[in-house]
């Protein structure tokens, strides 16, 4: 029986039960407006939908680095309060795009395997492809799904 993931929780507790070690990898996005947005693409990103998405930071994780989604997100704002200052950088996120990526029973996944799979997921995010195959949640640990 599959187990229903109705948070970010909830993906951790799923993956505690799993046997093989595991590195969580993080996109952090924003949603903003594109530059050549028509008055029909500003309507809707107004009023919270479409716009395109923009990585504004990365991290990868073991599991057992991982509290909990609230722990998560408060990290990432101190990470994104130390990345901004004196600087004009907009590190808020809209979006948390996840991969994991499994090792073995004894080992986690190397660290080229980790910067690899972080790459293509910067790389797909930036080409605009699908991320259908990546789970992606909320700034409150809800599921997000790309239609």
């Amino acid at each position: 029986m599959a187990e229903t993931i109705d948070s970010f929780d909830d993906l951790l507790r799923v993956a505690r039960a799993q046997a093989e070690r595991q590195r969580f990898l993080f996109v952090f996005l924003r949603a903003e407006l594109p530059e050549d947005a028509g008055p029909e693409q500003e309507a809707r990103f107004a009023a919270g939908q479409g716009g395109a998405l923009a990585p504004v930071m990365y991290a990868d994780k073991a599991l057992h680095e991982l509290r909990d989604f609230a722990t998560l997100r408060a990290e990432s704002q101190r990470t994104a309060d130390h990345l901004g200052q004196g600087q004009e950088v907009e590190p808020d996120w809209d979006i948390l795009l996840v991969g994991i990526l499994a090792g073995g029973t004894m080992r986690e996944p190397d660290e080229d395997q980790v910067n690899s799979a972080l790459q293509t997921m910067l790389r797909t995010v930036r080409e605009g492809r699908s991320l259908a195959h990546l789970a992606a949640f909320d700034r409150d640990g809800h599921p997000v799904s790309f239609g």
